[in-house]
């Protein structure tokens, strides 16, 4: 804001590179790295980018650019890999689609060969704002997942116009890909993260949405933090669970698996004033 309000002074536009929203998969002793990070020239641009590194080699690889370089946003995104179709990308992108000019849509690519060469770019859903219908559809950061068995899973927000988030599956390398209900919600669900877990069609999925504060009148609600999981690769989704009840209010979960042991660790913010938490709740099934 300096170089707004003082004239004639010229920020170095090199001083405020960064890189965000940094995701890791690590599959046949190779760790593959995506990241969104804003242009050295234009500090309004971002565009995504990928590292890899074999647990043999000494330094990661030089940084490959995944979007178009055309677009102007392009951020948030999520990597997986499997043993029969390779490395899965997919992120969030705000090039103009049309005449009315910028969007946000999940765009995908796909390397058969792990990082080495890669598939042109494919968009999986784009949102639809207010037109004559009173309908908007919007669209959220993707989650990624990858299975043995060759099928994709990518979960992602959406409301058509009722508020609700989806999931999308493929099983042909990316190429289509089908759209399923996860859960109605009360309000935009919001910083969910989904996870494969034990087996190879089990995914599960957290999340949190509005609901009623404990203790209090009714109407009077917070966030709390929701779960649900698909035994089938995403066909279906099934256990609702709710699985926060606070007083306080609940942010961004994530879920880790091991065994058979299902663990949600979140942050919690005492409506008091006191600091903030981490918690956790475990599943033993």
């Amino acid at each position: 804001l300096t170089g707004i309000f003082k004239e004639g002074l010229s920020p170095n536009p090199r001083l405020h590179i960064y890189q965000q929203t940094p995701k890791v998969t690590i599959f046949n002793q190779t760790v593959f790295v995506v990241w969104s990070e804003n242009d050295s020239t234009d500090t309004g641009t971002q565009r995504v980018y990928f590292k890899k590194k074999r647990f043999t080699d000494n330094e990661f690889s030089a940084p490959v650019l995944l979007n178009n370089a055309a677009t102007r946003w392009a951020f948030a995104p999520a990597v997986a890999a499997n043993n029969k179709d390779g490395l899965h990308v997919a992120w969030l992108d705000g090039r103009a689609l049309d005449a009315r000019g910028d969007t946000w849509s999940v765009f995908y690519r796909r390397s058969p060969d792990y990082g080495t060469t890669w598939e042109a770019e494919k968009m999986i859903v784009t949102s639809t704002f207010e037109s004559a219908t009173d309908r908007a559809e919007i669209i959220g950061e993707p989650e990624l997942v990858a299975n043995s068995l060759g099928e994709i899973i990518l979960t992602v927000r959406y409301t058509v116009p009722f508020r609700h988030f989806t999931s999308f599956r493929s099983t042909d390398a990316g190429k289509t890909w089908n759209e399923v209900k996860i859960q109605d919600s009360n309000d935009f669900p919001r910083q969910y993260m989904a996870t494969s877990m034990a087996q190879p069609k089990e995914l599960g999925v957290t999340w949190i949405d509005m609901a009623q504060t404990p203790g209090q009148p009714v109407g009077n609600d917070n966030w709390e933090i929701f779960f649900k999981r698909s035994l089938n690769s995403g066909v279906t989704w099934r256990d609702f669970r709710r699985v926060t009840n606070e007083g306080g209010y609940s942010y961004t979960p994530l879920l880790a698996w091991n065994g058979s042991k299902l663990l949600v660790v979140w942050a919690n913010r005492d409506v008091s004033g006191a600091s903030w938490k981490l918690l956790t709740r475990l599943s033993s099934d």
